[in-house]
């Protein structure tokens, strides 16, 4: 699994159970990781303070370790990626398929709506609707 794959599979993850995609320092942190480096390094590479990385990194594996379902860290949780790798991808592309689904029924909802009233138009052209007139009282004889 390579890098751009591992971080498709968490983003898709985090989305579908939180909604959101990954926030730009748990992205640094995420591929830090993946690189093997300390949080000092990431610290070093990315301009922020090596605490404020400890904190989100904290964060940031709770999260996932939320998502996926298993207790995951800075250093196992390749492993959590690699056993949910293909079920991720299907769900990925199930996903997808089924956003793609649905635009095109709503494409085609509004064509069969479109053609209905072009029909009726052509049909049966305007017609105007009166309330019935009201009969004039019965006399009694």
């Amino acid at each position: 699994m390579d890098e751009q794959e591992a971080l498709e599979i968490v983003n898709e993850a985090i989305f579908q159970k939180e909604k959101r995609k990954l926030k730009d320092i748990e992205e640094l942190i995420f591929k830090g990781s993946l690189q093997k480096h300390t949080y000092g390094k990431i610290a070093d590479n990315s301009g922020y303070d090596e605490q404020h990385i400890k904190n989100e990194g904290a964060a940031f594996w709770k999260i996932l370790s939320k998502v996926l379902g298993e207790k995951v860290g800075k250093n196992n949780f390749l492993g959590a990626l690699e056993r949910r790798q293909s079920p991720d991808t299907t769900q990925t592309q199930d996903f997808h398929k089924s956003n793609n689904l649905e635009e095109k029924i709503n494409d085609l909802v509004a064509k069969v709506r479109l053609n209905i009233r072009e029909i009726i138009l052509d049909n049966c052209g305007t017609m105007k609707v009166s309330q019935p007139k009201k009969k004039p009282p019965k006399r009694k004889n």
